[in-house]
C-alpha cells in the first residue's frame, strides 16, 4: 500500500518534574518547555525541531524536541552502518550505527497532574507505612490495587534482596504496576542471587580481597594457585560498555551471568554518559567501577588490549591442556575481547571448558562485548548444568537478568511514569511499534510494511474509506461515546515520517471498527549520538515505555528491540528489512530473547574434536534443542524454552 509523505503537526507531549539536584535534570529541564496533552500540535522542523511555546489541545501523538537530545539506540554488527544525517550531530564514530529510538522528554517545570493518578479507574493503595507513592504516577486505567502495609515491595516474587530503601529506587517497587511479567524466577536462581550479594558485600570496592587484588594487579606479575588461594581470594569481572544502550544493556546482561557463573565481582565501567541511569542493584555495596581502578583504560588501549589478551593466552596450547587441579601460573589480569563476534583476537576457544579451566585462575578478567552471548554459555560443558538449573524458562534469562541489574534510576523512571501516564494510561490497548532504518531509501518501502504489519498482525484497524472524513469536534474525546475503544500506538524511530504518515492517515478518516487510534513519538532525532547522558536517559525510557505495550513491533536486527522486548517479556512480530528478499512485511519472533548475532563461527574444543583430530562445524542448533537460529538474523543463535532432562 502507498503511502504518502505528509507533514502533519506533531503533537508535543512533556514529562514534568525530575529531581532538580540532578546534574541531567537540570539539562533536560532547560531543554524542553511543558504542553498539555493535545491532539495535534504546530511542529517545527526546520530548525532543530523547535517547540512551540502555545499549549496544545488534548490529542493526537508526541513529538518532543530534540535538538540537542541524543536519541541513543542500539548499534549493530559491522556492515550495517547507516548514512545519516543531522545538523546538529555530535561527533561521528568509524564504527556503523543504526538508526535509532531515543526519548526526548520535557522535564523543565513541567506540571502535568499533581495528582498522580490522574484520570482514572481506580488506584486503590493502603500505604500504612507511609512509602510515599502518591508523589508517583500509576498507571491509569489499570485499576492497581495494592497492599502496603508490610510487603510494598512487588517485587517479582523475591528477586530483590529485602532491606532496600524505596526511596532511593522508586522503579524496584512499582515497575510491576505498570507491567506484571508472567516469568517467575527459580529457587535456584533466587538462592544464587542471596549468595551472590553476599559475595559482593565480602569482596567489594575497598574491602581486604579487593585492595590485595589492586596490589597483584599493579604488580603485574603471575600468580598460581596458592597466591590465589591466600592473596586473591575474590576475583573479579570488569564490564566495559561499548556502542548504544540496547547493545550495553544486553552485553551486560551477558556479563553478568558470566560472573554468577565463575563467582566473580562484577564491576561495570559506568562511563559519565550511563552514570544516571541505574539504581545500585546490590545492597550496601557499589557495582561502578572507581575512575582510579588501574584497568579502566584497558578497553580504551589497542596495545595494552593486546598485550593483556586473553585470546593470546589461550592460544598457548600448554595453557589449554592443564588440568584444572594442578598448579600452574596465570596472569594477574586478562582481557577478553567479545566484541562483534571478533574472534581473531579472542578466538571462539573462550567458549571452550579447558580456556575456562585457565581463566578460573585469573584474579581479574576485563571484558568487552555489545552482543547476548548467553546462548554460546549454556554450551560450555561445566556451566551447563547451572545455567539450566538457573534458568529453566530458557526465554526468561535477559528478563529477569535485566529486571534485577538495570532498574532505572528515580530521574528515569520518573519520566517514564510521566509520559506513560500523559499518553498511554487511559487507551484500552497500547501497541509499541520502534523502527530502525539502516538505508534511507527505504523509508517509504518500510512505511508500507509496518502499515501491513499493524494492520494484518496486530489488529491495528484498517481505515473506511467509504464512511466521511473525521471533523475536529467530532474526533475530540468530549466526543466519544463510553463505549469507544482506543488504541494508543507508540512510535519510536529518529525519523518523523513514520508518526507523520500514520497519524495523518487515522486522524483524518475513520476505522471499520470505529475505533479511535492514537499515535505518539516521544522524539525524533535524525542521528544516533553518543557519549552523552541525556542521550542514553531518553534511550532508556523509551525502551521501557516500548516494553509497557501489550503488543510490540520492532525491526529487524535491532539490540534497541532485543533490550525491549526481553524487557517486557513480549513476543514481537519483527519488521523485515526492505530489500533484502524479504516478501513478508514481519514475522512473529520465536522467542522474548535477545539474538546472539556474532556466535563463535565454529567449536574448536579439545573436548569437541572427533576421532580424526579435526574440529566440528556442526550447526549447534541440530544437537541443542533450546537453541535456533534467529528469525532477522539467520546466522544468529537464541534461547528458547525448550525444558530438558539435566
Amino acid at each position: 500500500m502507498a503511502v504518502c509523505f505528509i507533514a502533519l503537526p506533531v503533537l508535543v507531549i512533556l514529562i514534568p518534574g525530575i529531581h532538580q539536584e540532578s546534574p541531567i535534570s537540570d539539562v533536560l529541564g532547560r531543554l524542553y518547555k511543558l504542553h498539555p496533552v493535545g491532539e495535534g500540535a504546530a511542529y517545527n522542523n526546520s530548525n532543530a525541531h523547535h517547540l512551540v511555546d502555545d499549549p496544545q489541545p488534548v490529542g493526537q501523538g508526541v513529538a518532543l524536541n530534540e535538538s540537542n537530545a541524543h536519541n541513543l539506540s542500539d548499534e549493530q554488527p559491522g556492515g550495517q552502518g547507516v548514512a545519516h544525517s543531522n545538523s546538529n550531530a555530535h561527533h561521528p564514530v568509524d564504527d556503523p550505527h543504526p538508526v535509532g529510538q531515543g526519548v526526548a522528554l520535557n522535564e523543565s517545570n513541567a506540571h502535568l497532574v499533581d495528582d498522580p493518578h490522574a484520570v482514572g479507574q481506580g488506584v486503590a493503595l493502603n500505604e500504612s507505612n507511609a512509602h510515599n507513592l502518591s508523589d508517583v504516577p500509576h498507571p491509569v486505567g489499570q485499576g492497581v490495587a495494592h497492599n502496603d502495609s508490610n510487603e510494598h515491595n512487588l517485587s517479582d516474587d523475591g528477586l530483590f534482596a529485602p532491606g532496600f530503601d524505596e526511596k532511593s529506587c522508586l522503579s524496584r517497587f512499582q515497575h510491576r504496576l505498570y507491567r506484571k511479567s508472567e516469568r517467575k524466577p527459580s529457587a535456584y536462581l533466587l538462592s544464587k542471587l542471596r549468595s551472590y550479594e553476599h559475595l559482593h558485600r565480602r569482596c567489594g570496592l575497598y574491602t581486604d580481597p579487593y585492595n590485595r587484588t589492586l596490589t597483584v594487579i599493579r604488580s603485574g606479575e603471575d600468580v598460581d594457585d596458592t597466591t590465589t588461594g591466600s592473596i586473591t581470594a575474590c576475583k573479579y569481572l570488569i564490564w566495559h560498555p561499548v556502542n548504544g544502550l540496547g547493545n550495553r544493556m544486553i552485553s551486560l546482561a551477558s556479563t553478568f551471568l558470566y560472573a554468577l557463573l565463575t563467582d566473580r565481582v562484577l564491576l561495570a565501567d559506568l562511563t559519565q554518559d550511563m552514570a544516571d541511569l541505574f539504581c545500585e542493584p546490590f545492597l550496601g555495596s557499589p557495582w561502578i567501577l572507581p575512575l582510579e581502578f588501574p584497568l579502566r583504560n584497558l578497553a580504551r588501549n589497542g596495545k595494552l588490549r593486546f598485550a593483556h589478551s586473553a585470546g593470546k593466552a589461550l592460544k598457548n596450547s600448554t595453557l589449554k591442556v592443564t588440568p584444572p587441579d594442578s598448579p600452574a601460573k596465570a596472569p594477574p589480569f586478562l582481557f577478553i575481547n567479545l566484541y562483534q563476534g571478533k574472534y581473531a583476537d579472542e578466538p571462539s576457544s573462550f567458549y571452550c571448558d579447558e580456556s575456562q579451566s585457565f581463566l578460573r585462575r585469573v584474579p581479574c578478567l576485563s571484558l568487552l562485548s555489545d552482543q547476548y552471548f548467553v546462548p554460546s554459555l549454556f554450551l560450555i560443558k561445566s556451566f551447563k548444568k547451572e545455567a539450566i538449573r538457573l534458568f529453566p524458562e530458557k526465554e526468561a534469562v535477559y528478563h529477569h537478568l535485566v529486571h534485577y541489574l538495570m532498574l532505572p534510576s528515580n530521574q528515569a523512571w520518573e519520566l517514564i511514569t510521566r509520559f506513560y501516564e500523559a499518553n498511554l494510561a487511559k487507551a484500552d490497548e497500547r501497541i509499541g511499534l520502534q523502527v530502525r532504518v539502516f538505508e534511507e531509501q527505504f523509508i517509504p518501502i518500510l512505511t508500507d510494511k509496518i502499515l501491513t504489519c499493524l494492520q494484518n498482525q496486530t489488529h491495528l484497524p484498517k481505515i473506511d474509506n467509504k464512511k466521511p472524513k473525521l471533523s475536529s469536534s467530532s474526533s475530540s474525546p468530549r466526543n466519544q461515546t463510553p463505549t469507544t475503544t482506543t488504541t494508543a500506538v507508540l512510535i519510536t524511530s529518529l525519523y518523523p515520517q513514520f508518526y507523520q504518515n500514520l497519524s495523518t492517515m487515522y486522524s483524518n478518516k475513520q476505522t471499520v471498527s470505529g475505533e479511535v487510534i492514537k499515535f505518539y513519538q516521544p522524539s525524533h532525532e535524525g542521528k544516533q549520538r553518543f557519549e552523552d547522558g541525556e542521550h542514553n536517559m531518553k534511550a532508556l525510557v523509551e525502551i521501557y515505555l516500548l516494553s509497557m505495550c501489550e503488543k510490540l513491533v520492532i525491526s529487524a536486527d535491532s539490540t534497541f528491540g532485543y533490550a525491549a522486548q526481553g524487557l517486557g517479556a513480549n513476543r514481537a512480530w519483527i519488521l523485515l528489512r526492505p530489500g533484502y528478499g524479504f516478501r513478508d512485511s514481519c514475522v512473529r519472533d520465536l522467542s522474548v530473547e535477545p539474538c546472539f548475532q556474532w556466535p563463535p563461527p565454529s567449536r574448536n574444543c579439545i573436548g569437541d574434536r572427533n576421532n580424526s583430530g579435526s574440529s566440528r562445524h556442526d550447526d549447534v542448533t541440530e544437537n541443542v534443542a533450546y537453541l535456533k537460529h534467529c528469525e532477522d538474523w539467520k546466522s544468529g543463535v537464541k534461547l528458547v524454552d525448550v525444558h530438558e532432562e539435566l
